[in-house]
């Protein structure tokens, strides 16, 4: 029923696939239930917070863990899933988004900002947090919480986790260390609290299952980013990219209808999931549907948002049109193929390449059609395809007993 949701650089370095080295500390964000203190979902990530770690945060505690943990190999209960009905976090910039306020408006989930100077209003989120770093010090490459109690210890030096074995690590201890464990305020483990709360005891009525979201893709898609652009002939621009598809050309150079003087260009809404900025979402106010619309040059290659600022200052430093279309690209195949040659990676190089691979495996591919045969109001058509939970994880093997 209610819900806190906030972020925190873990106290601990992790290391790359490839090289096994060093490559800071990743960001997690968590959501907990306030009566229960049930972990309902979190995000881990080498992005810092930002309003698409909040997203996926909430998607994560909306959808059911079940896929999650048969891809991590964990057998635990974590049956935790449905809207909530209100979300607390800070009055943080990511936070304060207006298509985040948007999506919950849609799904009737009410969000609400701690006062100003009112820490202890997310005093649960942030035991948890603590709780959850604390635990990270007992591993190898520790920071531990500040540099007197790290001392001499070389945090980069002991670090062997990569991100995906971390990952493993963290939901192994939710499920079957923390839900389990008996917690001082409730006096019974947060598992227990959250079946009795649902299910009900001999003494009080369980609320019973939430509501439960069936289409998991345009839920997803729902909390992305968006921008609002006129279609052009040439399609949509965003940031020096053009996209376009067939589901735009009937709202080429579409006129406003609400200007009088039928000169100014209506606005449509998109939505653009900044780990793949390769496509873009359309969404078409007849059918009220998500389309998919890809870049108008179709060789751009799947590319995050951080990569493509990267080209995209490689482009003016080079003195050369970063509007145009065919020196992106060549621009994108060139600065990858530096990196591929590159023998001697230094630390930020190294968090730099792994950024790019881990949010090309998070990137949540939605397989829709390009064009309805016949628009017609159908609210949430997207077909559901992948699971947002798309990461393949390797389990980590050397868990505390």
């Amino acid at each position: 029923a209610y819900v806190q949701v906030d972020h925190t650089p873990l106290d601990i370095e992790i290391v790359d696939d490839e090289f096994r080295e060093a490559i800071g500390r990743p960001f997690l964000t968590l959501a907990i239930d306030i009566n229960t203190r049930m972990v309902v979902g979190y995000y881990l990530s080498l992005e810092a917070p930002s309003a698409t770690s909040v997203a996926m945060c909430i998607a994560s505690s909306i959808l059911s863990k079940k896929r999650k943990l048969i891809e991590l190999d964990i057998d635990a209960d974590w049956q935790v899933e449905g809207l909530m009905d209100s979300i607390h976090t800070d009055n943080g910039p990511d936070f304060r988004t207006n298509h985040i306020s948007r999506a919950c408006l849609k799904y009737g989930i009410h969000w609400e900002f701690r006062p100003i100077g009112g820490a202890r209003f997310g005093g649960h989120i942030e035991r948890l947090i603590g709780v959850v770093n604390i635990e990270m010090h007992i591993l190898d490459g520790t920071t531990f919480s500040n540099i007197q109690e790290r001392g001499t210890y070389n945090s980069a030096g002991h670090a062997c986790m990569t991100l995906k074995e971390l990952e493993y690590y963290i939901v192994y201890w939710i499920t079957k260390v923390y839900h389990q464990k008996k917690h001082s305020k409730l006096g019974m483990s947060p598992l227990q609290k959250w079946q009795d709360g649902v299910w009900g005891t001999k003494t009080s009525v369980g609320t019973g299952l939430k509501e439960r979201v069936s289409d998991e893709d345009t839920l997803f898609i729902d909390f992305l980013p968006e921008f609002e652009s006129t279609i052009q002939r040439v399609g949509v621009q965003k940031d020096n990219l053009f996209y376009f598809a067939d589901c735009l050309r009937q709202w080429v150079n579409c006129v406003d209808p609400e200007d009088v003087n039928k000169k100014r260009k209506k606005k449509f809404l998109f939505k653009r999931d900044p780990r793949d900025i390769s496509l873009i979402w359309f969404y078409e106010p007849l059918s009220n549907t998500y389309f998919k619309v890809p870049t108008a040059k179709r060789e751009i290659p799947p590319i995050s948002l951080f990569e493509y600022k990267q080209v995209q200052k490689y482009l003016r430093g080079e003195q050369h049109d970063n509007q145009n279309q065919d020196e992106i690209y060549q621009a994108i195949l060139h600065l990858r193929e530096q990196l591929k040659q590159s023998r001697s990676l230094t630390r930020k190089q190294r968090r730099v390449n792994q950024r790019k691979k881990e949010n090309a495996k998070a990137t949540h591919h939605l397989s829709v059609k390009n064009e309805p045969e016949k628009p017609s109001i159908v609210e949430n058509s997207v077909q559901p395809t992948n699971d947002l939970w798309s990461i393949p994880l390797t389990a980590f093997e050397d868990l505390r007993g």
